[in-house]
């Protein structure tokens, strides 16, 4: 298991470095490889609440969800975030038919549509659902099963809850990224 874990680590650590090194120029000023630690640690902590959030809702339902199981989970299942990342990066270059395809799997924000001119996300709708592709719901999928298998609830149940937790933190995201730009609906 513990290379298991160091595995997961590096995979965030590298994945962590090169989004930082894609910044335009001059946002670091080549500082990227110290803010990577506290990226990770923050990375950790949003794991073990999202964890924790799922055992207290099992917990609150009569069928509790074993924490540390269920958090080894997550963080393995948070993997495929770094593999969709890489996706992305490598069909940012590559024929419009392997982009499209990229599209199914890793979302809408590849295409470029709703970004930047620096290729970032200009809306909340596109910081929010850009990156809702195949991993995205295979991501979603997977936790439910991991709560079902570890609650011993039907699958249903538990893609309930993980599919409304999903779609509520996308909203907040939406929300957040309007309000953080100046696009608040109150006057």
């Amino acid at each position: 298991m513990p290379v298991w874990w160091a595995w997961v680590a590096w995979s965030w650590w590298s994945e962590t470095l090169l989004q930082l090194r894609a910044l335009p120029p001059g946002v670091l000023d080549g500082r990227a490889s110290h803010l990577v630690p506290p990226l990770i640690a923050g990375r950790a902590i949003a794991l073990f609440a999202e964890a924790g959030a799922y055992a207290v809702v099992g917990a609150t339902r009569g069928a509790p969800l074993p924490f540390w199981r269920f958090f080894t989970w997550i963080a393995s299942l948070s993997t495929v975030d770094v593999l969709a990342a890489a996706l992305r990066r490598t069909a940012a270059h590559a024929a419009p038919i392997a982009r499209a395809i990229a599209v199914a799997f890793t979302g809408p924000a590849l295409l470029g549509s709703g970004a930047d001119a620096s290729g970032h996300a200009a809306t909340g709708v596109m910081a929010a659902f850009g990156n809702v592709g195949a991993f995205a719901l295979l991501r979603v999928a997977m936790t439910a099963w991991a709560a079902a298998r570890g609650t011993g609830r039907p699958l249903r149940h538990t893609m309930l809850v993980v599919g409304a937790a999903w779609i509520i933190t996308r909203l907040v995201m939406l929300w957040s990224f309007d309000l953080f730009k100046g696009m608040s609906p109150v006057p």
